[in-house]
């Protein structure tokens, strides 16, 4: 299963850290997963398996128009 998970992973705020674990688990269960990081500015790699696409400071949704459609279902 496709997974896309918009949050503030894998930065460690608390919500962070729970989706991060989220991911982590749905990834090592073999689903792919996607995450859209609203704190990641796209400046340091981050060490997950799966892409993390930085939000951080661009148009939200301008930026998801572009992500998702690749992503597909």
């Amino acid at each position: 299963m496709k997974v896309f998970i918009l949050s503030d992973a894998p930065m460690p705020s608390g919500f962070g850290r729970i989706s991060k674990a989220i991911a982590d688990w749905l990834h090592n269960h073999g689903h792919h997963v996607v995450v859209g990081s609203l704190m990641h500015d796209g400046l340091h790699p981050l060490p997950t398996p799966y892409p993390v696409a930085a939000l951080a400071g661009k148009d939200l949704w301008n930026t998801l128009a572009g992500i998702l459609p690749e992503f597909g279902p």
